[in-house]
């Protein structure tokens, strides 16, 4: 297997890199694979990696070129950001010089690197990129969502060219799933689900049980320079946040932002909100998630399936969330979790839960248990390496 992907993924510090990493380790366990990216200068290799790694230093984007990708004519703004023309040499020599059974690309920006290619070429799609920046330009302000916009007509085209050299996707829900049959159109071409997954064994719930005090801690988790996140921690610190606090006036409610590298408008927000903690750049998140009593995730904008909800569900918490928090995961509202998508029933479910200490640990216990039932990354990998072996080709002599 060559797998290409737009970056290292060491550490793994975001949703989008601890999926890398977990399929690279799955795939690893079955097929010889090759693993192909850029990488920054301060990266290096894992000792452990069972792979064969091709990872030239490169360094980010810079603003110029990040630029000129938002006005890229010919690739939506992720296509042209992550086109590395050393990578690109790269996966041409591999293809011309070694023999390779199937390609696995994590993102479709890697099919830049693909086109015509004779070996089958899966596509890892974490979210389905229309859909992604669809959402963007309904819930994002002037001149953001003319942008995004923008960029949807130029991923759409972009998706379509590259459907003729794509064999296989893979969506992380049965919703992606069927959205992305129904654009590519089903012709002669496999489409499967492996989702995202979560390692149960580091997190774990707090040992003991909570103590019962009158301090509530409600926590977010995710990468606060993404706009999602920033979009869903503003909005909760500005409107729900002191209707909740009014509600359970006998309480003290605090908000705990776990992620790395807050924007200076959220660091204003923690400056100016009472009781709002940004834990900045960690390097373990799983002491704060054991500090918290109950994650909130009021996302509005994004796509695919959210990492830092299985995550917080895999340490025993309750989750408030909307929609968009709990697509393609398993689980019932009102056992696993509360689903919430207007303001007002994300409010007094919060408030709910803020006042039932039994009852969050219930929800938490049904939230782990569902986490090792199905969410366990082995599972998920011996799944999608199966559905490779059932249906692609035979291995060439």
């Amino acid at each position: 297997m060559l797998m290409v992907s737009p970056a290292a993924p060491w550490p793994a510090t975001t949703g989008g890199l601890v999926r890398i990493a977990a399929v690279l380790g799955q795939m690893a366990r079955h097929f010889d694979v090759t693993f192909v990216s850029p990488r920054r200068h301060d990266q290096s290799v894992p000792a452990d990696a069972t792979a064969r790694f091709i990872c030239p230093p490169i360094g980010d984007a810079g603003a110029a070129r990040r630029g000129l990708a938002m006005v890229d004519p010919r690739r939506p703004l992720h296509a042209a950001i992550y086109a590395r023309p050393e990578i690109a040499r790269i996966v041409r020599r591999e293809l011309a010089e070694h023999t390779y059974d199937v390609v696995y690309s994590h993102f479709i920006y890697g099919m830049g690197y693909l086109r015509g290619c004779r070996v089958p070429v899966v596509v890892d799609q974490q979210n389905v990129d229309r859909v992604y920046w669809q959402n963007k330009a309904e819930h994002s302000p002037f001149p953001t969502n003319v942008f995004a916009a923008w960029n949807t007509r130029r991923t759409i085209a972009y998706e379509m060219r590259a459907l003729p050299d794509i064999s296989a996707y893979v969506s992380v829900s049965e919703e992606d799933r069927e959205r992305t049959r129904e654009y590519a159109g089903g012709k002669g071409r496999h489409f499967w689900v492996a989702a995202n997954g979560v390692d149960t064994r580091r997190f774990t719930p707090a040992p003991g049980p909570a103590d019962v005090s009158d301090v509530v801690t409600l926590g977010y988790l995710g990468s606060m320079d993404l706009q999602m996140n920033v979009d869903a921690v503003t909005r909760f610190c500005t409107s729900l946040l002191p209707l909740i606090r009014t509600r359970l006036a006998d309480l003290d409610v605090r908000l705990v932002v776990i992620g790395s590298k807050p924007t200076a408008a959220l660091r204003a927000i923690a400056r100016t909100v009472a009781g709002v903690t940004l834990s900045g750049t960690v390097d373990d998140v799983v002491p704060w998630l054991q500090e918290v009593d109950i994650l909130v995730s009021p996302l509005r904008i994004g796509a695919g399936t959210k990492l830092k909800v299985a995550e917080a569900m895999s340490c025993g918490l309750p989750v408030v969330g909307s929609s968009l928090a709990f697509a393609g995961l398993p689980g019932k509202s009102e056992e696993h979790y509360l689903l919430a998508d207007s303001d007002e029933d994300f409010v007094t479910s919060v408030c709910r839960l803020a006042v039932r200490s039994e009852e969050r640990a219930t929800m938490g216990r049904a939230a782990r248990q569902l986490a090792q039932e199905h969410l366990e990354w082995d599972a998920i990998g011996d799944g999608l390496a199966a559905s490779m072996r059932d249906v692609l080709p035979a291995p060439r002599p």
